[in-house]
């Protein structure tokens, strides 16, 4: 009997060695400037690695500058380049590139300049919407929603909804939106009036002919009850300047031909 249990010990010993070296082998490691980092990877970007020390909440970003030799023990989806996607553990980084894939030997190189977003395969395979993120990625959609009841000597109500999708692409920029808005006051005593009850749907295709000059086409459609306007129109096309473009503002101006077509409710056309 105490044989035994000297020999289960044993194997229990051995079987915990065993597995606190591999996921020492395993375990996220990263050498900045000849000094090994205690943490994880968490991410990559064209700028650097996202790594968590063990030492305070949240991700600091890396250069690549400063990264010597890189590994993971997660395995992540990275998007880079056009429309390319990788996945797999990072095995190093050699020369600008990032290793990822199964093994080292079969491990595809990224150019890190070239990585667009990334995020584990965990997340990736467990979320519906990361997944359609990673497949729509050059796209952005929004949703606004608003309501507004307001009751004194006049009651006010307003009611406006809107949906936005953006492609972006190089050398092209898609945009597409629609809008409605609905508005009435109503006095005492008196009958509810409409003030407004329109809808607006503007269409614009733009492309890259250098940094900060580029051609354009555009249009909308219109209907708008209170200007007794039944149908409106106005396609255009021309070229565009940034004058200012930085990564959270950008101004420009947009000059070119265009036409407007007007339908009325009472069978006008302009």
């Amino acid at each position: 009997m105490r044989t035994r249990r000297s020999i289960q010990a044993f194997f229990i010993l051995i079987a915990f060695l065993t597995l606190s070296w591999a996921g020492a082998t395993l375990a996220a490691e990263i050498v900045v400037k000849g000094q090994e980092l205690e943490g994880s990877v968490v991410g990559f970007t064209a700028g650097g690695v996202k790594f968590e020390t063990v030492y305070g909440s949240g991700a600091i970003v890396i250069p690549w500058s400063e990264t010597e030799s890189l590994s993971s023990e997660k395995e992540f989806v990275i998007l880079y380049g056009e429309e390319e996607l990788a996945i797999g553990r990072v095995w190093g980084l050699r020369e600008g590139m990032l290793l990822i894939g199964e093994g080292i030997e079969s491990a595809t190189h990224i150019p890190v300049d070239q990585i667009s977003r990334s995020l584990t395969r965990e997340q990736y395979e467990s979320s519906r919407l990361e997944e359609m993120r990673v497949r729509y990625r050059y796209w952005t959609a929004n949703f606004d929603l608003a309501f507004s009841y307001t009751e004194a000597s006049t009651e006010t109500n307003a009611f406006a909804v809107g949906l936005e999708f953006n492609r972006k692409k190089k050398p092209t920029e898609l945009f597409f939106g629609a809008y409605y808005r609905y508005a009435t006051t109503e006095k005492e005593g008196e009958p509810k009036v409409k003030n407004e009850d329109r809808f607006f749907a503007p269409g614009r295709l733009d492309y890259d002919i250098s940094d900060r000059l580029f051609g354009f086409g555009a249009v909308s459609a219109e209907r708008d009850e209170i200007q007794e306007i039944k149908f409106r129109t106005d396609p255009n096309a021309g070229l565009g300047y940034r004058f200012i473009k930085t990564e959270t503002l950008v101004i420009s101006g947009r000059t070119g031909p265009g036409y407007v077509y007007e339908k009325y409710f009472d069978d006008r056309s302009d």
